[in-house]
């Protein structure tokens, strides 16, 4: 589970069926789109479905520790 995996993460969802402005806003064009915020700026996305174990990587990517 991302949520337990990632303490340092604060976790967002967005329904696009109520909210249809955010996922453009933040330049996504599938579903899901993760995206990386960081001190109030813009770090990066990952688009499209992924397995937890992906998603996990692509946060180390970014010096984002997990367990």
């Amino acid at each position: 589970m991302l949520v337990n995996s990632t303490p340092s993460v604060v976790w967002y969802h967005c329904d696009v069926d109520e909210n249809d402005v955010t996922l453009g806003y933040c330049g996504g064009n599938s579903i899901p789109t993760f995206v990386l915020v960081r001190d109030g700026n813009f770090v990066g996305k990952l688009e499209g479905p992924r397995d937890a174990s992906h998603v996990l990587d692509w946060l180390r990517q970014y010096g984002v520790p997990s367990n």
